[in-house]
């Protein structure tokens, strides 16, 4: 009877020192933020919450260390994003977070005065 015995690198990680090596898996973010970095360069992506149709919000909950039902709650309304949350997001997107900030602002202004064309106009 023959006993399979796997390769040395597989069951054993690279040493640093004497120490195993392991991945940072915090680090490995998720590869739909490239994605979505491609949809916003290409304009694909014409709203702040549109970002939630590709990557769900339990994903960047998880990358924000915060709960579930307060992301959710943040993607309903963009205005509850401080901005070093939304900073965060356009590191992790690797976007320019001066644009995906307009883009939420842009959002807010719209679910605030619905019906107006621009910002600006007023209802008579």
């Amino acid at each position: 009877m023959h006993v399979f015995h796997p390769p040395a690198a597989i069951i054993t990680p690279p040493l640093k020192g004497n120490r195993p090596e392991f991945p940072d898996l915090h680090s490995m973010k998720d590869p739909r933020y490239s994605t979505i970095k491609g949809l916003l360069k290409a304009g694909a992506i014409k709203q702040f919450t549109d970002i939630f149709v590709w990557i769900p919000h339990t994903v960047v909950a998880l990358d924000f260390s915060t709960n579930n039902a307060r992301m959710k709650k943040m993607v309903a309304d963009p205005s509850l994003w401080q901005l070093k949350e939304i900073y965060k997001l356009a590191e992790l997107i690797e976007y320019d977070p001066k644009k995906l900030a307009l883009l939420a602002v842009d959002q807010v202004e719209k679910i605030k005065s619905p019906g107006l064309d621009k910002p600006g106009d007023v209802s008579v």
